[in-house]
This record gives structure tokens, C-alpha cells and sequence, in this order.
């Protein structure tokens, strides 16, 4: 996808190498890569300004060469969550990071720009959020992991960052490349027990926040999801 584009409470999901190419303005959007092998780019060659949105699960969160992205969330992007390509400074303040990333060394090293190759702009990264920030949308469950166990298939994960948690879902059974038969609201736990569940069954654990009602939450950044989709 390209152009000169405005995105307001989209939510883009990939297996690919990237998502998006856009120079217009993004706010409260999600763009969520496959944590199963964070090996893309979640927006390649993006311009513009984005706010209040999540970038996580990529190896690169985002690539640009002229960009303002501020009040956002950068989590789980394990090469760099920002690489900037041009010779234009890049504004990324007012920005969460994502977890062990709280202190100006650990943010630079999540940053492609002038102090690796003296041809490109910097990147700024000022008054740095030490927590997400709660207006973007919720992240997805972290680290999600699977165990055969005596009485069907132990799963756990790891608590969401996000201060304003109030608990997870795990769906599961017949799936149509949409909905699951089956949910179960967990409340605010990390593991659970599905005793009627085998090792490689597709499965659906999702977080939501304090704000969710169960109406329109997916559109308005209430919950975010992992899928096991090995």
C-alpha cells in the first residue's frame, strides 16, 4: 500500500517482509509483524507524521527518510525500532520504546542514523516514555509459549507493559480463518491449562484494557492479539 494517505484506527497484521509505504498521517493504528520470526519491516519508506499508534513484533519497526512520530509505542522490534534512511532528521520524541529500553543508551542502539553512518540525519528522541503510552493501541501478549502437559496443553506469556491491563482471552477450537468456536476470558493471568487442546492447535490469546466494553474494542486499540499459527 502507498500514496498520500490519512489512517485513523486501522490495524494492519503481517507475515511478509513489510506492510506499508505511505506518506500522509497516521493516529491510534496498529501494525503488527509475526513475533514467530520478526523478520520484516513493519513501514518501509514511510513519510509523514504518525501519533498514538503501536509498531511492534518487526526486525525493523519502521524505515523513513522524513518523518515526526510521537506518543507511540515501539515494541518488540529486534534489529532497530527506527531506521532512518535520508539525510533529514528524523523527530521521535515523546516515545515508549518497548521493555529494557528506558535509558538514552538503550534507545540508541534501537536507532539506524547519523552515529552509524555519518551520511544521514539524526534521530531524536527526547522526554522518552518509560511505560507505554495508553492512548496507542494495546500490544500483544509477548513470548508466548506452549508445553505439552499430562492434562492437555499448558500456555503462558508475558504480562503486557501496558499499565492500564486489565486481562486476557484465549480462543481456540474450530477455526474458520476468522472467528474460534470458543473463548475463555482468563482475567489479568499469563498462564492456563486448556485440558481439551493438542500441541499444534491453532490458537488466539488476546489482551485488552481497562477501556473495553466488548464493542468496536479491535477498531479502538482495546485489545491486542497473539496467534499461534505453527
Amino acid at each position: 500500500m502507498n500514496g498520500n494517505n490519512t489512517f485513523s484506527n486501522c490495524i494492519f497484521k503481517t507475515d511478509s517482509t513489510h506492510i506499508i509505504n505511505v506518506n500522509g498521517t497516521i493516529t491510534k493504528s496498529q501494525f503488527i509483524g509475526n513475533s514467530n520470526k520478526l523478520g520484516g519491516i513493519g513501514l518501509d519508506a514511510v513519510t509523514g507524521t504518525i501519533t498514538n499508534s503501536t509498531i511492534v513484533n518487526h526486525r525493523i519497526g519502521l524505515q523513513t527518510s522524513a518523518l515526526t512520530i510521537n506518543n507511540s509505542n515501539l515494541i518488540n522490534n529486534s534489529q532497530y525500532a527506527i531506521k532512518n534512511t535520508g539525510a533529514t532528521n528524523v523527530n521521535a520524541n515523546s516515545n515508549y520504546w518497548g521493555a529494557g529500553n528506558t535509558t538514552t543508551a538503550a534507545i540508541r542502539e534501537k536507532i539506524w542514523d547519523y552515529f552509524k553512518d555519518m551520511n544521514l540525519g539524526r534521530v531524536s528522541y527526547t522526554n522518552f516514555l518509560t511505560t507505554p503510552n495508553t492512548d496507542a493501541p494495546i500490544s500483544p501478549p509477548q513470548n508466548f509459549r506452549k508445553s505439552v502437559a499430562a492434562n492437555g496443553v499448558n500456555y503462558s506469556w508475558n504480562a503486557n507493559p501496558e499499565t492500564d491491563i486489565k486481562g486476557y482471552k484465549l480462543y481456540y477450537g474450530a477455526f474458520d480463518g476468522f472467528t474460534f468456536a470458543n473463548v475463555i476470558d482468563l482475567g489479568n493471568v499469563t498462564s492456563y491449562n486448556l485440558a481439551t487442546a493438542s500441541i499444534n492447535d491453532t490458537v488466539l490469546v488476546t489482551a485488552y484494557d481497562l477501556q473495553a466494553d466488548g464493542k468496536d474494542d479491535m477498531l479502538q486499540g482495546r485489545y491486542g492479539e497473539y496467534r499461534d499459527w505453527e
